[in-house]
């Protein structure tokens, strides 16, 4: 499983090049803007084609989803609890920073997780890896665990091999050209 994060903030063409990842075979997309304000976010979305809308997460102003249809919802790890409370039609996921904290997640909530950071981060310099010990994972809970932080097409074997059902990816796809970044990570997974 390959997710792809946007970028935390606003980049030229976004849209049109969102659209173009989900063209060349992105199947998930986290639309996380936490400085964008939500009419800022609701219009790229309006730029994204619909048939898209499907596979797009929402990480704030989850309000939008039912003006756009999107089914997918995620909370970072403050907003957890809130997920209880959100009609069953939405798939949710969630931000997780310990094996603890995966072993405390309720089943049947959460479709995945995000675990970060496995690698030092790429887009925030200050987010250095942990040395997670996943042989102490609850290995009755069906929530996937998701690899987050620092993950690139020469290391996502790496996180795989490590016991994750999948890698999310955010800097290494923004950092430079993000249609030929995504394209060698897809490759690679």
């Amino acid at each position: 499983m390959l997710v792809v994060i946007s970028s935390p903030d606003s980049i030229e063409n976004e849209a049109k090049i969102i659209n173009e990842l989900f063209e060349n075979g992105m199947e998930l997309f986290h639309l996380r803007k936490p400085n964008s304000i939500k009419n800022e976010v609701a219009e790229l979305i309006n730029n994204i084609k619909p048939e898209f809308y499907k596979n797009i997460s929402l990480h704030q102003f989850h309000e939008l989803a039912n003006d756009f249809g999107i089914k997918r919802l995620h909370f970072k790890s403050i907003e957890r609890e809130k997920a209880n409370f959100v009609s069953q039609k939405f798939i949710k996921t969630c931000s997780i920073h310990s094996v603890e904290e995966y072993n405390k997640l309720p089943n049947n909530i959460f479709e995945y997780c995000f675990l970060s950071p496995v690698f030092d981060s790429i887009s925030k310099s200050d987010y250095k890896q942990e040395k997670f010990d996943l042989s102490k994972i609850d290995k009755t809970k069906i929530t996937k665990l998701i690899a987050l932080g620092g993950i690139s097409a020469e290391n996502l074997n790496e996180a795989m091999k490590l016991g994750f059902d999948g890698v999310g990816v955010l800097g290494s796809v923004w950092r430079k050209n993000p249609l030929e970044e995504f394209l060698e990570i897809k490759e690679n997974c």
